[in-house]
């Protein structure tokens, strides 16, 4: 199994992408054959569903970018008791 890296230039294309003005918290962290661009269940819960589509729609622009360097990603979930969730379970 190829390891999959996130590099300086992936990050540096990924702040470039305005996100929605107000805060909520994405991670980016390798996983065994993707990059996962982690989000956080009672974060997102907090915002209103039209918030919730600027939040989705910022997510899938990070994913296009990143896959725009070759690299498989996803967007991954995680309820506030720890346990990960794909992202369409969240929503």
């Amino acid at each position: 199994m190829e390891r999959i890296f996130y590099n300086l230039d992936m990050a540096r294309a990924v702040r470039k992408i305005t996100p929605p003005p107000f805060k909520f918290t994405v991670d980016i962290r390798p996983a065994p054959n993707y990059i996962a661009v982690v989000v956080y269940e009672e974060q997102i819960m907090e915002y209103n569903e039209s918030q919730r589509a600027q939040i989705m729609e910022y997510l899938i622009m990070v994913k296009n970018v990143i896959e725009s360097y070759g690299t498989r990603c996803e967007v991954d979930g995680i309820q506030w008791n720890g346990r990960e969730k794909s992202l369409h379970e969240l929503l």
